[in-house]
């Protein structure tokens, strides 16, 4: 599936993102053609990409601890 369109949510609250990745908004997001990219704390990428992985969603670093740095 080619995917033209793309989403950034950012979200940096474990337990809120699982109840979001459990709800239809992104599947119906992915069946529309839309490509979904998720920023989120980077110690909670692996967790997520394991339980959550599918084509067009795509999980990203927030890379908090860098921002607050700078």
């Amino acid at each position: 599936m080619v995917m033209s369109k793309r989403v950034f949510i950012s979200a940096d609250h474990g337990l809120a993102i699982v109840y979001f990745l459990q709800s239809d908004v992104v599947p119906t997001l992915l069946e529309a053609g839309v490509e979904v990219v998720l920023l989120t704390d980077g110690a909670l990428l692996d967790r997520l990409q394991a339980k959550f992985a599918r084509p067009g969603l795509i999980f990203e670093d927030l890379r908090l601890d860098q921002a607050r740095a700078y």
